[in-house]
């Protein structure tokens, strides 16, 4: 049975970059060894410094055409992160601010033989809890009950997890 064999190269900017730069200074060792060969006079010699003076210069100027594309790229891409962080932000204090409301709930409780109303805090602090009932709250004999000290008066404060 014959298996194939799947190479996959991973070629970055980098990589790119870094073969470029040893393939330049492969072929500037390989002319300075070739003109120390043939003796060259001063006048090749200046031709293959002003040469190698251009290939440089086209070769920074590449290189600073291409860290504007990065850091182009890096600022969009923290940008996004920011108005990312932002939203995040926005989420956390609107949840924070949710735990710290109070909620509070009336609720009906069979005890024994009576209907009792309780009162309880599953929120934040309350101050200052006033209740109102519409229709009217009656009891079995059809007697008003808002009018009561705790539902008259209501609860100057009210805890989380507390309950009437």
């Amino acid at each position: 049975m014959v298996h194939k064999r799947h190479i996959t190269l991973h070629f970055t900017w980098q990589r790119a970059v870094v073969a470029v730069v040893i393939a330049l200074l492969l072929g500037v060792v390989a002319t300075i060894a070739y003109g120390l060969y043939r003796h060259w006079a001063i006048e090749e010699w200046t031709a293959f410094a002003t040469v190698v003076g251009a290939v440089v210069t086209t070769m920074a100027t590449i290189g600073t055409f291409a860290v504007v594309l990065l850091t182009r790229q890096n600022v969009q891409a923290a940008v996004e992160m920011v108005a990312a962080n932002l939203q995040m932000v926005e989420e956390m204090k609107e949840g924070r601010l949710a735990q710290a409301r109070p909620l509070i709930l009336l609720d009906f409780v069979r005890e024994n033989s009576q209907i009792v109303l309780r009162i309880g805090n599953y929120g934040g602090p309350a101050s200052n809890v006033r209740f109102s009932f519409q229709p009217a709250l009656l009891d079995s004999h059809g007697r008003n009950v808002a009018h009561r000290p705790l539902l008259g008066e209501g609860l100057p404060l009210l805890t989380p997890g507390e309950e009437q």
